[in-house]
């Protein structure tokens, strides 16, 4: 039932970024996918692409509301966390050992994609979606 999906725990990632600098793993860059989806990743000062290969799966619920509201994939992914409720970007050489101390702790990880020097822009292949800098729209 949608309410008692919506009534699901949430994931908190504390345990996650203390198992990480317990194992001396030390991310670039972290951050919460809630409001503005797939965008809030862009919130980092520098210009980078962020180029994902690889998506999770998209919870029950994330798939009835994309359904229900009518989204397309890039107004859902734009919007709604679509299953990556938090990022972590670390040096490709420690990005196994990330996703080992994650899954230790419970939380499912991947290695998702790379990222590369700027324009500051987020590329989802699988789907064909592209946002520009310009599209996150922060509030000063």
């Amino acid at each position: 039932m949608f309410g008692e999906a919506l009534l699901a725990p949430t994931t908190l990632y504390p345990v996650l970024t203390e198992a990480l600098f317990a194992s001396g793993i030390l991310p670039h860059y972290c951050v919460n996918i809630t409001g503005h989806g797939w965008r809030k990743l862009m919130r980092h000062r520098s210009a980078f692409t962020y180029r994902f290969r690889v998506l999770p799966p998209v919870p029950a619920v994330l798939s009835f509301m994309q359904d229900a509201c009518r989204l397309s994939d890039a107004e859902a992914y734009g919007t709604l966390n679509m299953g990556a409720g938090f990022a972590g970007f670390f040096a490709p050489a420690e990005a196994d050992a990330a996703i080992s101390a994650a899954r230790r702790v419970g939380i499912g990880a991947l290695h998702a994609g790379t990222v590369e020097s700027g324009p500051k822009r987020i590329v989802i292949e699988p789907l064909g979606i592209e946002y520009q800098a310009d599209e996150l729209q922060l509030r000063d």
